[in-house]
């Protein structure tokens, strides 16, 4: 089993070595990562590069950052991502080797590099899968079939996803394509039981997501089956998350993760 997050739009600069793609997993991508670095870094010193990165002012020193982005200092994965579902998921607290123990368990869908593990050294940026970069077109529509390829071509072949749509969409097969590789993905739905019955949550969703990766990333390899995803987390014994279920019974179902209503 592999876990598919998202990245976090806030992110935290390391300080180690200057950005070297080829020290990134999954080395075919790397020409497509050249091409966006360089889009990326003519784009931020463009007179509009706000516009083109759909950022208000609030942000511009960490476009005009991403002018010298060929070369700035990286920090893994891991710790760059430092938003609500990696906190939650541990991973700020977590040293290098700790990352690096979960590296074949956790996928990361990076905007700029595409799939890359906890512990790949990479610099912050600021970008979305909605950013268009010229002749690329959108990122999310840059890395659609590089993505969806290495997922097809994995020997893992059961993943739960915690990202949302916009990211979903940037890796995941169709339903197709996936009964063709013999694949299924589980898409992590957060729901709270109320007395009127399950409500989706919004609001803390990338929370409750964090903390699914950090229950599951320890047990990945010993998960092959969807019942067992599930299973997995409710044994966690966690107070606030009541049950966990499958929903559907194609290649791309739902995980619906049940916490409790607070009164």
């Amino acid at each position: 089993m592999l876990i598919v997050l998202p990245p976090s739009a806030g992110k935290t600069p390391g300080r180690g070595p200057a950005l070297d793609l080829d020290a990134l997993a999954y080395p075919q991508l790397g020409e497509l990562r050249r091409r966006i670095v360089t889009a990326v870094a003519d784009a931020a010193a463009r007179p509009d590069a706000l516009d083109v990165f759909g950022v208000s002012h609030r942000l511009a020193d960490e476009v005009a950052a991403m002018m010298t982005l060929p070369s700035a200092p990286t920090g893994c994965a891991g710790h760059v991502m430092s938003g609500v579902l990696y906190q939650a998921a541990g991973y700020a607290q977590a040293t290098v080797e700790d990352l690096r123990a979960l590296d074949e368990a956790v996928l990361i869908v990076s905007d700029l590099f595409g799939f890359v593990r906890l512990s790949d050294p990479i610099p912050a940026y600021r970008a979305s899968m909605s950013t268009r970069l010229g002749s690329l077109g959108t990122l999310g529509t840059a890395w659609r079939t590089p993505l969806r390829d290495i997922v097809c071509a994995e020997p893992d072949d059961l993943f739960v996803s915690c990202c949302s749509t916009p990211y979903q969409a940037a890796w995941a097969p169709t339903a197709k394509a996936c009964e063709r590789a013999g694949l299924r993905i589980l898409s992590v739905r957060p729901v709270v039981s109320t007395p009127e019955g399950l409500v989706s949550i919004s609001h803390w969703a990338k929370h409750y997501r964090g903390r699914v990766a950090a229950i599951l990333g320890p047990r990945a390899r010993d998960l092959n089956t969807a019942d067992a995803v599930a299973e997995t987390i409710v044994s966690a014994g966690e107070a606030d998350m009541i049950d966990a279920f499958i929903e559907g019974s194609g290649p791309l179902a739902t995980l619906t993760l049940v916490i409790a209503h607070e009164s």
